[in-house]
């Protein structure tokens, strides 16, 4: 049990690392695609007429 932590931890040591460098463009990446993904989404609504204000 105590391995599988440890080994865990060395795995979110390396997530972190490359967080810290490249924290903006991962945020940046995340947003555009969430951005896209809810654009088709209403796009497709409003195709279908299901858009209610």
């Amino acid at each position: 049990m105590i391995q599988y932590i440890d080994n865990l931890i060395g795995v979110f040591y390396i997530h972190t690392e490359v967080f810290s460098q490249y924290d903006m463009e991962i945020y940046l990446g995340c947003s555009i695609i969430l951005f896209v993904i809810t654009y088709i989404l209403a796009i497709n609504k409003a195709r279908k007429n299901t858009i209610t204000i």
